[in-house]
């Protein structure tokens, strides 16, 4: 625990929150997620928060529509910093975060109610107009996301000894989350890690549980995308005044 702390505090204080905000956000996923588990005794408010088109899909979409807009201005910041691998790499953040917030409404289709195109309906597995479930793209998802849970939540302790800052001036900002958002991408991971080893079987409980995997999916890179958008303006304004 005094570990935890320490790389609490640590965190916090590189990235301008409070210790309390840091303790919220990193505890705010395990709770929810534990919660979770009971509130299945009551099918209805499960549907209610869990089932399509329901709260936490909409609030996936809604993180992953602000995590675009996030990519976009660090990338306008980069492009003015002339950091060109940090304007490729958030590039390809903004493009992820707008294909997945795509993919999560798919489309738009249930929103302006079109139909799903005949060579589509032979090869989507749920009649609709996206791309995650043809053939094995799910699969390709759900690798990715065993990647990101894992990156997320375990580079802030590795970068302690490798500081990879010291190859790239501010990769440490653009890549490693802070280590309250750590938790965030752990739920990620250990529901993915979950699903293939132990409990591979779909089924209405553990399928609909994943709509609150994916929320903490977008919120951890949309929340991280904000902090890094913050912190490199709060850096830009103090070389400025440091300049003057």
């Amino acid at each position: 625990m005094h570990l935890v702390r320490r790389l609490m505090v640590k965190s916090a204080q590189e990235w301008g929150v409070s210790l309390s905000a840091a303790y919220l956000i990193f505890l705010t996923p395990l709770v929810v997620s534990a919660l979770l588990i009971p509130i299945r005794l009551d099918k209805e408010l499960y549907k209610l928060l869990l089932d399509e088109d329901r709260l936490f899909e909409w609030a996936t979409f809604t993180c992953f529509v602000l995590g675009t807009l996030v990519g976009l201005v660090i990338v306008h910041n980069r492009w003015q910093a002339r950091d060109r691998l940090g304007v490729a790499l958030y590039l390809l953040f903004t493009l992820l975060m707008f294909f997945s917030a795509g993919e999560e409404i798919s489309w738009g289709q249930r929103v302006v109610d079109f139909d799903t195109p005949e060579d589509l309906l032979e090869i989507n597995r749920q009649d609709e107009f996206n791309l995650h479930n043809i053939g094995e793209s799910l699969n390709l998802f759900r690798a990715l996301m065993i990647a990101i849970g894992l990156g997320g939540s375990t580079a802030y302790v590795l970068n302690q000894r490798l500081q990879i800052e010291r190859l790239w001036d501010n990769a440490d900002v653009l890549l490693v989350p802070p280590f309250f958002l750590a938790s965030t991408f752990l739920v990620v991971l250990a529901y993915r890690l979950f699903r293939l080893f132990i409990w591979r079987k779909s089924g209405f409980t553990v399928t609909k549980y994943a709509e609150s995997i994916e929320f903490w999916l977008a919120f951890g890179l949309t929340a991280f995308g904000y902090l890094v958008w913050r912190r490199l303006r709060l850096q830009r304004a103090a070389d400025t005044a440091a300049s003057q």
